[in-house]
């Protein structure tokens, strides 16, 4: 109940990318592997409960003749006690193969989560960069607007003519169709992020801070033992080879101990009184397999080829694993020294904007210097808000590498 509280007072407030982590037990597919867990879980203990007795209850009420007699209505009922007291060892195996599953499931969820987290991740960072679009482009057309007054004011005035404004009018369209192309991603990644996190509003964009310098996240250990694709794999196979060997062991004996307790109709025995109807028997019995056609060995073969497979694999997949770490610490302080580059084109245009309206004033520079000027700034600005959105995704890459 609390957390449906807590997700409720988030839908008006805005949504930190750092509280995305928090939100994810409202997520179908991550709450799927919460359920497989469980009933992994519930199969353990096998090897406990295969000490318990089995107890059968049977009982009931008959009418019949025995030949030419008269009918008669009985009852009867009968009370049966077992208990395994060996069985070869393959009880231990399946109890192992159990908590291998357990584990793999265990390791799987983790893997759910990761994969949930980092689409999470990147849904809002591609959600708040086609918001700092919207707000460039937004900006941009404004001093569009500002210019194509100035131009119309050098027209009346005779000092340019129509086709100043006319340039200007025809970046005002260009920039408006790109803006509705923008605000239709805003909307369509914020809905796609509140099915994901299961909200029925989608909160507010926050103000987004300075990039983060990632000296701490670079310098995080990194194992791809430990990482839940390596250890799903490796408990995939540890399932396989306990079931081999559990496989193996068909020929061992079985040993139970038994009891019943047995009160018959006269239809079933018959005899003169009601207690000479009434059986009592304990024992001991011995169950020895001697020959299945060789299906068990050759099921032994199966287990033991993919037991094999899934060792190579994980192998395969722990260096796979490691090269996509460096691929992602490596595409980090790409795309970090990108950033700063970016502000420093931006900074640029900034001036170059700045002193084109300076000359435009002066009759130095035109119209369309101007409609340049203000085209490169909007496209250094975008571009800038295009290498933010690398860089974030680059991290959230390199974060769900280490599981964070």
């Amino acid at each position: 109940m609390w957390i449906l509280f807590f997700i409720g007072s988030l839908q008006a407030a805005p949504l930190p990318y750092q509280q995305l982590p928090d939100l994810l037990t409202t997520n179908g597919e991550w709450r799927k592997s919460q359920s497989l867990i469980e009933a992994a879980d519930a199969r353990r203990g096998v090897l406990k409960r295969s000490f318990l007795p089995t107890v059968m209850a049977r009982a009931g009420r008959e009418s019949f003749t025995l030949g030419p007699g008269n009918a008669r209505t009985q009852n009867y009922a009968t009370l049966e006690a077992s208990i395994n007291v060996y069985n070869g060892g393959r009880d231990k195996f399946l109890d192992k193969a159990r908590e291998a599953s357990y584990a793999a499931g265990m390791a799987d969820s983790d893997d759910v989560r990761r994969h949930v987290l980092s689409r999470t991740r990147d849904l809002w960072n591609a959600w708040r960069h086609h918001h700092e679009a919207v707000k460039i482009l937004t900006e941009t057309l404004k001093q569009n607007e500002v210019h194509l007054k100035a131009a119309e004011k050098r027209v009346r005035a005779g000092l340019t003519t129509e086709a100043d404004t006319l340039d200007f009018r025809q970046y005002a369209l260009e920039l408006e169709q790109e803006l509705a192309r923008e605000e239709e991603e805003v909307d369509d990644h914020g809905k796609l992020l509140a099915a994901v996190l299961g909200l029925a509003e989608l909160p507010s964009l926050p103000v987004s801070p300075n990039h983060a310098h990632d000296d701490t996240l670079l310098s995080e250990p990194f194992s791809a033992d430990a990482h839940p694709k390596t250890r799903a794999v490796l408990a995939d196979a540890e399932t396989l080879k306990a079931n081999s060997t559990r496989s193996n062991r068909w020929w061992t004996p079985r040993v139970d101990v038994y009891g019943a307790l047995t009160h018959y109709s006269d239809r079933q025995q018959f005899f003169d009184t009601n207690s000479q109807r009434e059986d009592m028997a304990v024992g001991a019995m011995v169950t020895v397999p001697l020959f299945d056609g060789g299906e068990a060995r050759r099921e032994t073969r199966a287990l033991e080829h993919t037991r094999r497979g899934e060792e190579l694999y994980a192998v395969q997949l722990k260096r796979e694993l490691a090269a996509e770490h460096e691929k992602a610490i490596v595409h980090v302080k790409l795309t970090h020294n990108l950033l700063h580059k970016a502000a420093e084109s931006k900074k640029l245009a900034e001036r170059y904007m700045t002193v084109t309206l300076s000359e435009y004033q002066r009759g130095v520079k035109t119209s369309p210097d101007v409609r340049e000027a203000n085209e490169r700034l909007a496209n250094t600005r975008l571009g800038e808000a295009q290498t933010q959105w690398d860089h974030e995704t680059a991290r959230a890459n390199l974060m769900g590498l280490l599981g964070k």
